[in-house]
């Protein structure tokens, strides 16, 4: 009887096309970016393109001189001109590696890679769609939302705890997270919503999720469900938790994310 290839054994490794299916990509620890999904199958690396030329529209925008050539004219010696074109080649790379396109994590949701430290995925993500408000700019056809993340950490217990904890801190001065005790006057009470999904992955569970964010927020703080001030967003993928806070959210709320949407 001949062996029948592909099946996969007491220990031996699955076949090729199974692992492809199952083992795809992951939020990497230390990594920063956006989760971005496409409205038609089979249309990632349109809706790819799409959110890499919005995020270099909006650093235009913002930074005039992004993506322009920062040397001056060379000399006309050989030298001088073999300098220039090392640098024009350098400029190029800069502008295009600020974001690069991650790892397919499932179907119809993939990654973009922040590698500049001075930008804050959940910013551009605030700021693109005021601007979107703003003027209707930013459209996309094949693009639906765009999720940022700002810290990853594994999704498990402690881990979580503590990246769930400092990012609560640092977003909710009036915390419990800070140690903020409940106040007896609320006045206008900032208002939060939190954002979960889960994917390919049985880890941190809703409730459970949910339970620890109402706890570390605490009670000087108000949760709207529909128009709320800040965003908390938590993002589970296989071993791996994207996390990130949107603030100054309620007059983009409407669009959920998608970057599709009418305004």
């Amino acid at each position: 009887m001949t062996e029948k290839r592909g099946l996969s054994g007491g220990g031996g490794r699955r076949a090729a096309w199974k692992r492809s299916k199952h083992e795809t990509g992951k939020l990497a620890i230390g990594s920063r970016g956006l989760l971005i999904s496409n409205s038609a199958s089979g249309k990632h690396k349109e809706a790819m393109q799409e959110c890499l030329t919005i995020l270099r529209e909006y650093c235009e925008k913002v930074d005039p001189t992004f993506g322009q050539e920062r040397h001056c004219a060379p000399d006309s010696g050989p030298a001088n001109v073999e300098k220039a074109i090392e640098m024009e080649l350098a400029d190029s790379k800069r502008y295009f590696d600020r974001f690069v396109p991650g790892p397919w994590i499932s179907q119809n949701l993939n990654v973009v890679h922040f590698t500049e430290e001075v930008d804050v995925p959940s910013t551009f993500v605030r700021e693109i769609f005021h601007e979107k408000l703003r003027s209707g700019t930013y459209s996309a056809r094949f693009l639906c939302r765009i999720v940022p993340y700002d810290v990853v950490c594994k999704a498990e217990g402690d881990p979580f705890t503590e990246t769930l904890t400092a990012l609560v801190a640092k977003h909710f001065p009036d915390s419990q997270a800070n140690g903020v005790p409940e106040k007896d006057e609320k006045g206008d009470v900032t208002t939060w919503s939190l954002s979960y999904s889960c994917r390919n992955s049985n880890a941190l569970k809703r409730q459970d999720v949910i339970d620890l964010a109402v706890q570390l927020v605490g009670r000087n703080y108000r949760v709207d469900l529909r128009n709320p001030d800040k965003l908390l967003i938590v993002e589970v993928v296989k071993g791996s938790c994207g996390l990130a806070v949107i603030s100054d959210y309620k007059l983009i709320a409407h669009f959920k994310l998608n970057i599709s949407h009418v305004r």
